[in-house]
């Protein structure tokens, strides 16, 4: 028979295992230094729970119920500790630097910390094929558990697929998740609601097969919103890192099947793509002979697949009117207004990246750290010179690399990912260097 004693026992050993764990995890140099406070918090709480445990415990008074209060308080207990594994500590685990993009990293961070300054960020890969993001509050962890602590901290944690580890090329998506980032911290999208109305004609006709115009109204502003968060993230990651988002996104739809894929909380691929194709127009990239050739035949593309989707639209009709909604608003530049003042004290490098390329290094085996004049070329300026090697000098890359069949045209692609990466390493070196 199980004794009270015996189950406090456990719940002190599941305490000081987890503990631990969190120690073990973070006690090396492989972890990142947002992984260790992290951890640090994490043990912390842990201290904070077995506080607590032990509080509780003297609190239960020696009865003839005492066994089932024993019980209660231990579940209690131990139902806390399972959620700390669940949801928090495998952000602390080690990942192998072969499959991990770490010369992005702080790339990634600086447009983060330029709007969460108090924001740590953690990059994971994610087991699934896809890119994330999650915004991790202590505070909501605290409360999650229903103790208090003087932590406020929040970690920002971009996830990519974890085959993509070394494909810089891929990485280029992670700009959107740094636009849903920003998006929630300047309340972009829920700003922009008010000022998007729904046609009244085009919700009239839809009433005919609506029963309530007030829920059919709730499902159109609840399908808005989703929408218009991903084309303002998408709108942000073209600032950011310019057509190479553009790119990456296109051939991860394409890829995985979804350029049609289209719900209430996700709208498809194609029509952010020819939103996007406007956007690029009207930056100037279409301008350039580099870029043009490639844009225009995606544009081609996607010419008859929005017709299609068009018309699979005509049987939801809220989709139908949250479309017309939000093109009059890019029309108008509303949108796009609304993201460029949320971004405007950031630090962008759109000029360089639309005057500046530098994808002849990258065909001499060289990883591209230096334009012309002998300054250094940025992470963004790399990364759009490797897309333009894919897209338009991939027979002079195989060439380089003596490749022949596919296996050995994909290890070119590779290399070309490495070179890029290499690239962007010694970029962030030399920058810091002159710094100094």
């Amino acid at each position: 028979m199980i004794s009270p004693g015996d189950l406090i026992s456990l719940v002190y050993q599941e305490l000081i295992n987890t503990k631990h764990l969190i120690d073990e995890l973070t006690s090396d140099f492989q972890s990142s230094e947002a992984q260790g406070k992290l951890g640090e918090i994490l043990s912390n709480i842990v201290d904070i729970l077995f506080k607590s445990f032990e509080k509780d415990v003297k609190k239960i008074r020696n009865d003839r119920d005492y066994f089932n209060r024993i019980y209660r308080l231990c579940s209690h207990y131990l139902q806390k500790i399972r959620e700390i594994h669940k949801k928090y500590i495998r952000h602390l685990h080690r990942y192998n630097n072969a499959s991990f993009p770490f010369e992005l990293a702080r790339l990634l961070k600086k447009y983060i910390s330029e709007k969460l300054p108090d924001c740590e960020v953690l990059i994971e890969p994610y087991s699934g094929y896809k890119y994330g993001v999650e915004l991790l509050s202590i505070r909501n962890i605290t409360e999650d558990l229903f103790i208090s602590s003087k932590y406020n901290n929040k970690f920002a944690i971009l996830t990519y697929p974890e085959p993509h580890g070394r494909n810089a090329l891929s990485h280029a998506f992670l700009f959107h998740s740094i636009g849903h980032l920003i998006d929630f911290q300047e309340e972009i999208t829920e700003n922009l609601l008010n000022e998007f109305s729904f046609n009244k004609f085009s919700v009239d006709k839809a009433l005919n097969i609506k029963k309530s115009r007030s829920v059919f109204i709730n499902k159109c502003v609840t399908v808005l919103k989703e929408w218009l968060s991903e084309i303002v993230s998408d709108l942000m990651a073209i600032k950011f890192i310019g057509p190479a988002f553009f790119f990456s996104f296109f051939y991860l739809s394409i890829t995985s099947n979804s350029m049609e894929k289209i719900a209430d909380n996700y709208l498809c691929p194609a029509l952010r793509f020819s939103y996007l194709m406007d956007e690029l127009e009207h930056l100037g990239y279409f301008k350039r002979k580099i870029f043009r050739p490639h844009l225009e035949e995606i544009r081609s593309f996607l010419s008859n697949t929005k017709n299609h989707i068009q018309k699979k639209m005509e049987k939801t009709p809220e989709y139908k009117i949250v479309i017309n909604a939000i093109e009059n608003g890019l029309k108008k530049r509303i949108i796009q207004n609304k993201v460029e003042n949320a971004i405007k004290n950031l630090s962008l490098n759109n000029e360089e990246m639309l005057n500046y390329m530098i994808d002849e290094l990258i065909l001499k085996g060289i990883p591209p750290t230096e334009i012309k004049n002998e300054s250094i070329a940025s992470p963004e300026m790399i990364i759009n010179s490797g897309w333009l090697t894919f897209l338009s000098k991939k027979k002079e890359l195989f060439k380089l690399t003596s490749a022949k069949n596919n296996e050995e045209k994909a290890i070119s692609l590779s290399i070309l990912n490495e070179l890029l990466l290499k690239a962007i390493e010694s970029s962030e070196i030399l920058n810091s260097w002159r710094k100094l």
